[in-house]
């Protein structure tokens, strides 16, 4: 555990033992963002280096912002295995 995600979590704890009854949902929010961070840092570590499109495609997925990549579908009458077309 990366020691971001140690001390949001040792605050949370803190927060939660000494003030039981007030919302923590901001010190929640620091502690998924910290365990988000250090996932993705470790996955980029293990991962060959990435194209500027795929850079571009990921970096869409984190600001929310629509790219042509994003905004629409790669594939269109795409049949999974074991799913009839039309139901879900």
């Amino acid at each position: 555990m990366s020691t971001p995600t140690r001390a949001a979590r040792a605050k949370l704890a803190a927060a939660s033992r000494h003030h039981p009854n007030k919302d923590h949902s901001q010190l929640q929010r620091e502690l998924a963002a910290a365990k988000l961070e250090a996932y993705v840092e470790k996955i980029v570590a293990d991962a060959p280096p990435l194209t500027t499109e795929q850079r571009a495609r990921l970096a869409a997925l984190f600001t929310g912002t629509p790219t042509a990549a994003t905004s629409a579908p790669a594939f269109t009458n795409v049949e999974l295995p074991g799913l009839e077309a039309g139901k879900s």
